[in-house]
């Protein structure tokens, strides 16, 4: 039955393809005498490209990537083969068993579900700081969210404060504000970039900090989805009104945080020196029980870069299963595999309330047609789908039954497999909180009804899911 099942597979299916691919082009350039010399070169291509297709096989990755990377090597031999290759090169940024699972103290927190809000108390905290201000975000961008957040850390700099700042080298591409961190390190601050894009071969193609945590003297700590930019707090609207969320966190739970952010940008050293991190909170190796968290009580979920232990999405899928009244997602990305989509459609198929909030007005078009595609598979099972219809959704948050979870994660391949993430987990109040957010922003949407395509456009989608890992 194994053997029947991998013969109808996907994964199988795009073996053959890429074989039967290189054998035509050698018999026919057997057959073309001419083309005789170029069979030896296909040839090895060939041979290159299955070698690699049988690294994909056997590495410990989801079956979606694996799909995902055979379509690529049959569509682009030997191109897809050598992009493949360069994205597992070996770096020693936020390491791979770096994936954290711990629970703490959670003294008090607020939820912000507008991103104004949410800068504008990071930046008064920064203000008031008084020992140290770790930062780490996957985009810090030029303009007026930054100059703020800029003159708050000089002066906190002046006041013998510590600053630490790690920022995502692909993430602030091109908006970095670089001669401002210059001015920061000339004042005593250390300004980390996460795997700068260039030059390409010394980095892992894939895997991004993604996170948004910042730190405050161990006793605040800030996560969500929003980033040090100016559309976060709707200064500029290229994509409409943007709606995010994050909360700030008080108690041990912050201090754990600060652990998180301390092993991450300690990362390069404690590798040279071949020591085990100083700062880890306890790992433990599989998702625990979420049961129970309360006003008093909450956890960290964290995954490192390119992780093989999907912590987040594991948590997630337990989430969802254990729940009997609602589901509520809000994410700017919907593309993600069978364990949680499997985990959606069983709750509503048990009369759970499952709604999903997505963005109406795309960043970016083709990771829009792909979340639409998903959006409508699970329509089809009785997922309730709404878009944003004011602007661009980037809240990342869930909520089952009494438990929510806040922080970086997109409901993605990427955020689940390959970046560095984190996110915060609590009942009581603070689930309350962020499914209030959700009702009311679920009031401003208009739910996304089923869709018959064409046959051409269906078939596109298809081919736009299978190569949605990628993406």
């Amino acid at each position: 039955m194994r053997l029947l099942r991998f013969i109808f597979s996907r994964i199988f299916i795009c073996l053959v393809l890429i074989a039967a691919l290189f054998a035509a082009i050698i018999f026919l350039c057997l057959y073309i005498h001419s083309l005789l010399p170029a069979a030896w070169a296909f040839g090895i291509a060939g041979i290159f490209s299955l070698i690699t297709a049988l690294v994909i096989m056997s590495r410990p990755s989801p079956s979606a990537f694996k799909c995902a990377w055979l379509a690529l090597i049959a569509a682009l031999p030997f191109f897809g083969a050598f992009v493949y290759l360069v994205s597992l090169w070996e770096f020693s940024f936020c390491e791979r068993d770096a994936d954290r699972t711990f629970r703490a103290e959670l003294k008090g927190f607020r939820y912000f579900g507008d991103g104004s809000e949410y800068l504008r108390e990071l930046t008064a905290r920064i203000s008031a700081a008084e020992e140290y201000v770790f930062l780490e975000y996957f985009i810090i961008a030029r303009g007026s969210v930054w100059t703020e957040i800029f003159s708050a850390l000089r002066q906190a700099l002046k006041r013998g404060v510590r600053v630490s700042i790690i920022y995502d080298g692909v993430g602030s591409a091109l908006r970095a504000p670089l001669r401002s961190f210059s001015t920061l390190k000339k004042e005593g601050a250390e300004i980390k970039a996460f795997r700068k894009p260039f030059p390409l071969p010394f980095y892992r193609l894939n895997s991004r900090d993604h996170r948004k945590i910042a730190v405050i003297d161990g006793r605040f700590a800030f996560t969500g989805g929003v980033n040090l930019a100016d559309e976060y707090a709707n200064l500029t609207s290229p994509h409409g009104h943007w709606k995010d969320g994050g909360t700030m966190l008080e108690g041990e739970i912050a201090a754990s945080f600060g652990k998180l952010f301390a092993e991450n940008f300690n990362a390069e050293k404690q590798k040279k020196a071949r020591a085990q991190p100083v700062c880890v909170p306890t790992p433990v190796c599989a998702p625990p029980s979420f049961d129970g968290l309360s006003d008093v009580d909450a956890a960290v979920i964290a995954d490192a870069a390119q992780s093989t232990g999907g912590i987040y999405e594991d948590f997630a899928a337990s989430l969802i299963y254990s729940a009997r009244r609602r589901v509520y997602i809000m994410t700017p990305y919907l593309c993600i595999d069978d364990k949680l989509a499997d985990a959606l459609k069983f709750a509503a198929a048990r009369g759970a309330d499952v709604g999903i909030i997505i963005p109406h007005i795309p960043d970016k078009r083709l990771t829009f047609e792909i979340t639409r595609t998903y959006a409508d598979r699970l329509i089809a099972h009785g997922v309730k789908i709404y878009e944003y219809t004011p602007g661009f959704m980037h809240s990342k948050a869930i909520v089952c039954d009494d438990c929510a979870a806040v922080g970086s994660y997109n409901f993605d391949f990427r955020s689940m497999r390959l970046n560095c993430e984190c996110a915060v987990a609590a009942g009581g109040a603070f689930a309350a909180a962020v499914a209030d957010d959700f009702l009311k922003t679920a009031a401003l949407s208009a739910q996304r009804l089923p869709v018959k395509h064409g046959a051409a456009r269906r078939s596109a989608r298809r081919i736009l899911a299978l190569f949605a890992p990628l993406v």
